[in-house]
C-alpha cells in the first residue's frame, strides 16, 4: 500500500540578525495554507535549526 501524503515543504521564514532593532520586529512566517496541523511542524524544525 502506497502513501499520499503531501509533500514536505521548507518553511518560509526569514529572522532578523542581533541588531539595534531587536525587539521591534524580529522576524516573518509566511505559511502556505491556513491549517496549522500542516504548517507547525515545518516552521518548528526551522526555528530549532537556528
Amino acid at each position: 500500500m502506497t502513501s499520499t501524503t503531501a509533500p514536505t515543504r521548507r518553511a518560509r521564514l526569514a529572522l532578523t540578525p542581533h541588531t539595534s532593532l531587536a525587539g521591534l520586529l524580529d522576524g516573518a512566517w509566511w505559511p502556505y495554507s491556513r491549517d496549522l496541523a500542516t504548517e507547525l511542524p515545518s516552521l518548528v524544525d526551522a526555528l530549532r535549526d537556528r
